[in-house]
């Protein structure tokens, strides 16, 4: 098949690529701020909010089978996307989109059907992905699937988690945890992710709207203790107890629970993930191949450790 995705070169768009170029022909569009090294993809380079320019783009290309969209975090994404696609819509359209999407108060585990517009404690993110969701299904479009995942993980990640814990670890520094540290998460590897989409591309499974991740939830401190364990470096873990200190000053993830019902994804049989275990063990074999980042305090973190110091 003929597959476009938007995105492509970074973390999650990058695992996707490689795993739908082995049996399709695959086009990545972005504008071009990273190369994209495999050659056998084409490289569109262009702003997805101009839909003038995709359309004149697009009329070089073959009609597009599938779209994949990786990198849709605004609903005027959509938008000009759609609109460069013009007449020439494809079959079906694949959204990653997020948890972030759920409302408030939804009873846990959350359910595909719960209700949807986001929470504020993302700052507007799960707002815009849900109206990005709302423009696919609209589009006419015959299949959608919209792909919602916890937080996703692995290697070649880029945003600081995983690898940003490791860091403090390696350079012997506590870690502040939020609160008691028993907030529940979630997480799902990102090659389970390209998995899920490769499946869903090749019709394996049914056009809808799937929570992707491991079924298993952890607490912060569980967590924590398996990051150690895979890196073989101690966990100094310090328990904040402040409610009204923002645990994303100190800590890469929020002080809150995300936990969502994957049952539908293994009801429907689309693939399952690395247990996390394995998954993180991967991923610090990546990430000491690649150099443990150094230990950067942020001004929350320098402020508590200065008043330990002071107190000793």
């Amino acid at each position: 098949m003929q597959i476009l995705v938007a995105g492509g070169t970074n973390f999650i768009g990058r695992s996707i690529v490689s795993t739908l170029s082995r049996h399709h022909t695959v086009s990545v569009l972005n504008r071009g701020s990273r190369p994209v090294a495999d050659g056998r993809i084409r490289h569109l380079i262009a702003d997805r909010n101009e839909p003038d320019v995709l359309r004149e783009l697009f009329a070089d290309s073959d009609a597009f089978d599938v779209v994949v969209d990786v990198s849709a975090t605004d609903p005027n994404h959509v938008r000009g996307l759609l609109g460069g696609l013009g007449e020439q819509l494809p079959r079906a359209y694949v959204l990653i989109s997020s948890a972030a999407v759920y409302t408030p108060g939804a009873a846990y585990p959350i359910r595909e059907d719960s209700h949807v517009g986001g929470d504020p404690v993302w700052g507007g993110y799960g707002e815009d992905k849900a109206a990005c969701e709302e423009l696919v299904r609209a589009s006419g479009i015959e299949e959608v699937t919209i792909l919602r995942p916890p937080y996703v993980y692995g290697p070649e990640n880029n945003e600081d988690r995983e690898k940003w814990l490791w860091a403090r670890m390696a350079a012997g520094e506590p870690i502040f945890v939020p609160s008691d540290g028993r907030a529940l998460i979630q997480f799902c590897h990102v090659d389970h992710l390209a998995s899920v989409v490769e499946e869903v591309v090749d019709r394996r499974a049914t056009p809808g709207t799937y929570n992707v991740g491991t079924a298993t939830s952890y607490t912060f401190n569980d967590y924590l203790a398996l990051l150690a364990e895979v890196s073989g470096h101690p966990a100094h873990l310090l328990h904040t107890g402040e409610a009204a200190v923002a645990a994303r000053s100190y800590f890469p993830f929020r002080d809150m629970d995300l936990v969502l019902d994957m049952d539908r994804l293994t009801r429907v049989g689309l693939a399952t993930g690395p247990d996390l275990r394995t998954g993180l063990q991967q991923t610090w074999e990546w990430l000491k191949r690649s150099g443990v980042p150094d230990y950067v305090p942020t001004k929350q973190e320098s402020e508590w450790a200065k008043a330990l110091l002071d107190g000793q």
